[in-house]
Order: structure tokens, then sequence, then C-alpha cells
């Protein structure tokens, strides 16, 4: 999950059942819910999740999914006595219950009190979908108020879907006919720069895109966060066949130009929307902070109450889940860090999401101490030729458009950089590493670096 605070930032020893008691009701309120389970582990992802198999709900996924129940009922009241605005079951992989359990659960959540226009999304996966009780768990989602589904496909070529998920392409025909015939808003998540992906592999994926025409794709450019296995695969013995810098914004580049001629408008956060009535809340929502975000679950985040927090987490996946179980049939609060918003961090938060789009000159004016820094640090990326002043507002240019995740943090407030620095998670233009190689590329390095 993108926030404007990012989760390393956030700190521990804090009072979390006095701290939980300041959860009041609100007028705004954005509810996620997180499954701690897949049928395959993606060597990218760092989120707090752990193997199962598809419909086989055993002893752990049981615990897990009753301690989920039981924090959401410690928090009904505030909710019921809210406005719920939109709800998300993410993970993980939600669709990987068994229909039994996953329709208990989504009744849970589905009766909570809840705008009439609130949009519903669950995330799953092709695997979960194609299996014989596939559209029954479609089914499910539909009549228990569903508005979308967030497809995890990462491509659509047969040797890297082979390579890392274990099925062809084949399966993905299947998937999308279900899909259809439930009538569900989609998105699909792509992956930008998987380990041996090539100029055809990209081409593949546009091929698809157009054949299929999905309300949404969110096409992701491969990070190596910590916590995930390629990440410590690579600091190990490398990890071969990973995109250059150069190669990275090339590919990037051309998908906005590819996508562009589809039909698909792009937005920040690497998302292209086939039609303007395709919004994406939720995104809006993680990335900001004016709205107020409740995160159920192990490793869940949330904003709002003056604070960001979060539960309990740790670096294995399956310990962090347990603990979570533990602390919850101990009767405590999950809480475990947190991380006192200031007027700082409100006004980081708007220029991050701002320079996604657009950010006026009167945010980067004004008394704040940051303006003197944010200017020149404007000045410089506009000299890289990574923004540009267009009727007086800042925006990123194209080439700047392939940076926007290393530009963005950029503007995070001063705290979090600097516990961003401490935790070695964040690195300044000026310093060698991944910040050098792409934020010094040339126009010409970027060109002699594109596919054919």
């Amino acid at each position: 999950m993108v926030t404007s605070i990012p989760l390393d930032a956030l700190r521990p020893a804090m009072d979390a059942a006095a701290f939980a008691q300041q959860l009041t009701p609100v007028e705004d309120l954005h509810l996620y819910f997180h499954i701690a389970f897949c049928e395959h582990i993606c060597g990218f992802c760092h989120y707090a999740k752990t193997h199962a198999g598809i419909s086989d709900e055993g002893d752990e996924t049981k615990s897990y999914m009753h301690a989920l129940t039981a924090e959401i009922a410690s928090r009904r009241a505030l909710m019921e006595a809210s406005q719920v605005r939109s709800l998300y079951v993410g993970g993980g992989t939600p669709t990987v219950l068994p229909p039994q359990a996953l329709a208990q659960f989504l009744s849970t959540v589905s009766g909570l009190r809840r705008s009439a226009s609130a949009p519903f999304c669950v995330e799953a996966s092709p695997l979960t979908l194609a299996a014989p009780d596939g559209r029954e768990k479609l089914q499910i989602l539909k009549a228990l108020g569903v508005t979308r589904v967030s497809l995890g496909v990462q491509s659509f070529s047969r040797a890297l879907l082979e390579r890392h998920r274990g099925h062809g392409p084949e399966l993905l025909h299947d998937v999308f006919a279900k899909l259809d015939d439930a009538g569900l808003e989609v998105n699909i998540d792509l992956m930008q720069d998987l380990p041996g992906q090539t100029a055809d592999d990209l081409r593949t994926d546009l091929s698809w895109i157009a054949d299929l025409r999905p309300s949404q794709v969110t096409w992701y450019i491969l990070r190596f966060d910590r916590g995930s296995s390629w990440d410590k695969l690579r600091r190990v013995r490398g990890l071969p066949g990973v995109a250059t810098g150069s190669q990275s914004i090339a590919r990037r580049l051309q998908l906005f130009d590819a996508m562009d001629r589809l039909g698909y408008a792009a937005h920040g956060g690497g998302r292209f929307l086939r039609e303007a009535c395709h919004s994406d809340r939720f995104k809006a929502v993680r990335n900001g902070l004016d709205s107020t975000l409740l995160g159920f679950g192990v490793s869940a985040y949330s904003h709002g109450w003056g604070h960001a927090f979060r539960n309990i987490h740790e670096t294995s996946a399956r310990s962090a889940a347990r603990a979570y179980v533990a602390r919850i049939e101990r009767g405590d609060d999950p809480i475990e860090t947190r991380h006192v918003l200031t007027d700082a961090d409100r006004i980081a938060a708007h220029r991050l999401v701002a320079i996604r789009t657009r950010l006026p000159q009167a945010c980067v004016a004004g008394v704040d101490p940051e303006s003197h820094r944010i200017r020149t640090l404007l000045a410089v990326l506009a000299d890289g030729g990574i923004v540009t002043l267009d009727d007086g507002d800042w925006r990123l240019t194209r080439y700047g458009r392939a940076l926007e995740e290393e530009v963005a943090s950029l503007f995070y407030a001063p705290d979090i950089r600097k516990a961003l620095a401490d935790a070695g998670d964040y690195w300044p233009a000026n310093q060698p590493g991944p910040w050098r190689e792409l934020l010094a590329l040339s126009d010409r390095e970027v060109r002699d670096a594109q596919v054919a």
C-alpha cells in the first residue's frame, strides 16, 4: 500500500487501548480489510501474507479470520456511527478463501452501514477464479454488494506467467469470461520490469488490454521493497534479467503512448482509466490525508484522528499473523505503531498528491519552513526536464511521469524523510543508488535504450 506516510516511518511505544478510545465517529470513513493468505507468494511482494491452498481453510486461516472478525466487532460502534464511503478487501488474496468462509466474511463487511454510492472492491487472483468454485465465488461477491474486482495478473506473457505464476495465458480467458458474466467492474494489475521481461512481453500485454478493455489497468514498476524475497535474493547474489534505470524509463514512456492510443487516460500511481466515470477512489484515499482510513488485520495501515497508525507487524509474515491472532485472542488492541500528524505532514501530503497531477505555485509559496527547499527542488527538477511550469501550475513532464514515485517521495515531510533515512530506506537525489541512475539520465540515454 502506497501512502503519504511511509510505513517504516511509524514509531512504536504507545498505549494501544488508550489510543483506540480516541477513535470517534467521522463523516468520511474508508475501510480496508487485510486477508493474509495467497495461493502463490510473489517474489516482489512485501505485504503480510502466508501460503494457503485454494479453498483449503486450514487451522491458521480459521484462527486468523476469527481474529479479523473480532477486530471488526470491536470497532463496530465506531463504524455504525460514521458514514462509510468505501470498502476495500485486499491482502493477500481474499478469493483464496473457501466459498463459505468468503461469504461469511463479506456478509459481515457488507452489513456495515455505508453510503449508497460507496464503492466496494475485493482483490482476486486468476488461479482462484479459474478454480472449479471460482464462478461461485464471483456470484458471492456480486450478491453481497461488491462493485469491483482488482485482479492480480502481472503479465499475459506465457513465459513470464509460467515462470512466476505457474500457469499459462489460456487460464485467463476463462477468468475474464466469468468476470464478464458477473458484471463487475475490473481493474487488472500488471508489472513492468519483471526479471526476464522483454519488449515482446509488453506488446503481448497491450494486445490483451486492447481485446479485454478492462475498466482500469494499474501498471506497476518493479520495486525491491525491503521484506520481499526478491530483495533478499538480489542483495545476496543478484537477480538477473532486471531492467536498468534507462530501460525502465524507456519502457514506461512507450507504455504511456501505447495506452493513450488504446483510449486509456493516464493518472497518478500507474493507473490507466478507460473512462472518466471509472475513478480510483481507493488510491486517492490511501495517498492523501484528507479522508479517514481505518484498516483491519495484520499490518493494516490507517490514518485519521490526528495520527497515522498501523496494526501489529513483524519481518516474518507468518509470525506477524500469529502475533496478530494472539493479541486479539488476549483481548488486546492490535494497533502497534503510530505517528502524530503535524501541519508539515498535511502540507507535504497535499504536495505529494498534487505533484502527480498539477501542483499550484501557491502550494510552494507561503510561510512553512519547507517552502524554500521545495522551490529549490522544483527548480532542479525543471532543469533536468522532469517538471515544467504550465499555466501557473507545476506538472510532471512526459519524461518525469516515468519517475513519478521517485519524484513524489522527494516531497515527504521533514520528519518522514529523516525516519526513512535512519531506517536506510530513503535515497536523496545526491546519493549513490537508484536515485543517481534514474534522475541523472539524459534524453539521449533514454532514446538509446528504447526497445524496438
